[in-house]
C-alpha cells in the first residue's frame, strides 16, 4: 500500500516538476482519499463489506467486544470481593479478549487494505492521466502530496484531491 502511494506521490512529481516552468500555481493532493471518494472504490469497498466472511468478522469483534465488557465490569462490580486468584484469572481472560479482539480487528483491515491495495494498483494509469489533466488545466507549478508531514498548512483552496476524484469517475 504504502509502495503504492509512493509510486503515485512519484508520478504526480514527475508530471509537477515536467511542467513546473511554466506554471506558478501550488496545489495539495490527496491522492489515497482521491481514490477512495470515487465510485468504483465505494462499489469494491461495499462488496468487500458485504462478503460472508467480512459480516463474520464484524460480529465476532462485536462479540468478543461485548464478552470483554461484561467482564470488565465484572471485575469492577466484584473485584473487591474477590481473591487474588480469581482477579488474575478474570483478568487473563479480559486480557485474552483483547488478544482476540486484536486479532478480528487485524484480519478486517487486511480484507480492506487488500480492496486499497488492489484499487490504487488498477488506478494507476488513470490517476496519472487524471493527474496530467489537472495539472495542466489549472496551471499548477508545484503539487505536493497532502500529508500531515510534507505539508504542515494548506488551505483549502489550494487541495485538488475532489478534481482527482471527479475526474477518476469520469474517466470510468
Amino acid at each position: 500500500m504504502i509502495k503504492n502511494t509512493f509510486f503515485l506521490v512519484m508520478v504526480v512529481f514527475s508530471v509537477v516538476f515536467s511542467q513546473a516552468y511554466a506554471a506558478n500555481k501550488v496545489a495539495i493532493i490527496n491522492v489515497q482519499r482521491a481514490i477512495v471518494g470515487t465510485e468504483l472504490a465505494k462499489k469494491k469497498i461495499d462488496e468487500v463489506k458485504n462478503k460472508p466472511s467480512f459480516k463474520a468478522y464484524i460480529k465476532d469483534s462485536q462479540t468478543i467486544n461485548e464478552e470483554g465488557k461484561q467482564l470488565v465490569k465484572r471485575l469492577q462490580t466484584q473485584g473487591e470481593t474477590m481473591s487474588e486468584k480469581q482477579k488474575q484469572e478474570l483478568t487473563m481472560q479480559i486480557r485474552s479478549k483483547q488478544n482476540d479482539l486484536k486479532h478480528v480487528l487485524k484480519k478486517l483491515e487486511e480484507q480492506e487494505q487488500s480492496v486499497m491495495q488492489s484499487l490504487m494498483i488498477d488506478m494507476q494509469d488513470k490517476v496519472s492521466q487524471a493527474l496530467e489533466e489537472i495539472v495542466e488545466k489549472q496551471g499548477i507549478g508545484l503539487l505536493l502530496h497532502a500529508n500531515p508531514q510534507t505539508v504542515l498548512y494548506a488551505d483549502e483552496a489550494f487541495d485538488v484531491t475532489n478534481l482527482l476524484t471527479d475526474k477518476l469517475n469520469k474517466l470510468k
